[in-house]
């Protein structure tokens, strides 16, 4: 006789002999599911977001299957509460085999670059997840606690440290020019730059808009960009030719950036005014 089969005339049997019976019998043939962290990762930064992947596999070492009724988590970081959560999404788990969940986190990107204020100079932050799955069986709802600490990396956004104009060729019908980026990486690894859209404002007047070429910038280092634009006086020859001799203006640059950083994406918007330092 197959176990499943021992399982299921155990059922009728129990229920066949009374409700005080069929608890002590069941406990003895049902097999309390094991949970495990399989993993936690970062999974992506999204502008004011940041997302974390977990995983957990569910151990049935019963002939029967079970199902997931719901799960309770937090995450902390450098000792901190980051986030707590709870899934109630069913999921039925496998007889005699290993199921697998998935739960994505997100959590305000603001909080996580408070709380690395408190690791100042370290590229690596102390993290715990832990919570408890709620399993379905024949005997009731069996909690199974799961918990996993390690290190997570330190991420930090790129910054645009310094901006300025060069105007290679300039007439009255308009003018080439290069704007330089100083952007540093204050990361322990290497930047990518996939993409990236950026606009320039001078005087309040829109001097070039477009986008920018791949790049990568390494660890904990300050990388060039540098963006050709062509300009044409139309309808402003005369304001625009002044502004671009003067050696300096007042500017605005909007730049929206797409990076890979380690095996993650990140997405930020950057925004900074100021004098520009134009030369020729």
């Amino acid at each position: 006789m197959s176990k499943r089969f021992m399982v299921v005339w155990l059922l009728v049997g129990a229920w066949f002999f009374g409700c005080a019976n069929a608890s002590d019998v069941l406990k003895q043939v049902v097999k309390p599911p094991q949970v495990s962290v399989s993993k936690f990762a970062i999974a992506g930064i999204q502008e004011t977001k940041m997302g974390f992947d977990l995983e957990l596999l569910v151990k049935n070492q019963n002939p029967i299957g079970l199902s997931l009724a719901g799960l309770e988590y937090q995450l902390d970081l450098a000792e901190k509460q980051l986030a707590t959560g709870r899934n109630d999404n069913g999921l039925n788990i496998a007889a005699n085999g290993d199921s697998p969940v998935s739960i994505p986190i997100w959590v305000s990107y603001q909080d996580v670059l408070s709380i690395y204020e408190a690791v100042k100079g370290q590229d690596q932050v102390p993290y715990k997840i832990s919570g408890k799955a709620e399993i379905s069986t024949p005997i009731g709802k069996i909690p199974v606690p799961f918990s996993l600490a390690g290190n997570l990396p330190v991420v930090r956004p790129p910054k645009i440290s310094e901006v300025s104009l060069k105007v290679n060729k300039l007439n009255l019908s308009g003018a080439q020019m290069n704007l330089n980026l100083k952007m540093f990486n204050p990361n322990s690894f290497k930047l990518d730059i996939v993409s990236g859209d950026y606009a320039l404002f001078m005087q309040g007047s829109n001097f070039g808009n477009g986008s920018i070429a791949p790049s990568s910038i390494p660890a904990k280092t300050t990388g060039s960009i540098t963006i050709p634009i062509s300009l044409s006086f139309a309808g402003v020859a005369g304001a625009a030719y002044t502004l671009l001799t003067k050696g300096s203006a007042d500017y605005q640059l909007d730049f929206s950036g797409q990076y890979k950083l380690a095996d993650f994406p990140m997405t930020q918007k950057h925004s900074q005014s100021g004098t520009l330092k134009i030369s020729r």
